[in-house]
């Protein structure tokens, strides 16, 4: 579900280099928001006093959605194919039920490990990551709206619905343009910007 596009070469030299991996990490410097563009500076710091740190600017045109973490890391990365990029690209539409089970418990630990197959870190997921207690609800409920957003996500909880006698079905859908379809995701740490294009200078 993830798939990686490349960042500059100037970059990943650094990245590549054994002095990154044995002593440097990445740190968040500023945030600047100008209209539609996010401006992120960052930085590699060593813990050798003698290595000035290099710093980075990041200007994110048309940006879509942006989590910012002050935090110490070695991962960065862009991605053009991404779970976090599927609210904003993937088809929308909403999942309607009807029927029960008293396993609820057992629907919610596959519900759960249905998005695990899309991305071990699904806290990012947000709405889709539904409660036990949510669950529970929903399965002594008997009909009505299950979640909304990507048909990728919710087609995922219709197999798990199906599993246990319930009926699972689509009401509507939306497409994305093809402008959201080239949106992409950077992502530093427990950070990340969606947006459209990634402008990388090194600073002086």
């Amino acid at each position: 579900m993830k798939a990686e596009d490349a960042l500059p070469q100037e970059l990943t030299v650094i990245l590549d280099s054994p002095e990154f991996d044995d002593e440097a990490g990445i740190v968040i410097d500023a945030v600047e928001f100008k209209n539609s563009d996010l401006l992120l500076d960052f930085s590699f710091r060593y813990w050798n006093d003698e290595t000035p740190p290099q710093r980075w600017q990041l200007t994110v045109s048309d940006y879509k959605e942006e989590k910012i973490v002050r935090d110490w890391t070695q991962d960065i990365a862009l991605y053009k194919q991404h779970p976090l990029l599927l609210e904003h690209i993937d088809t929308y539409t909403e999942l309607y039920f009807k029927g029960t089970t008293t396993q609820s418990q057992e629907l919610f630990i596959d519900i759960y490990q249905s998005l695990l197959t899309l991305t071990e870190d699904n806290v990012n997921l947000g709405e889709y990551v539904l409660t036990p207690g949510r669950v529970m609800e929903l399965s002594q409920q008997g009909y009505g709206l299950f979640a909304r957003g990507s048909k990728t996500i919710l087609m995922l909880y219709r197999q798990c619905l199906t599993k246990y006698s319930i009926h699972a079905y689509f009401v509507g859908e939306r497409e994305r343009s093809e402008e959201d379809g080239a949106l992409k995701l950077f992502q530093i740490g427990s950070s990340y910007i969606i947006g459209r294009t990634f402008h990388f200078v090194q600073l002086k």
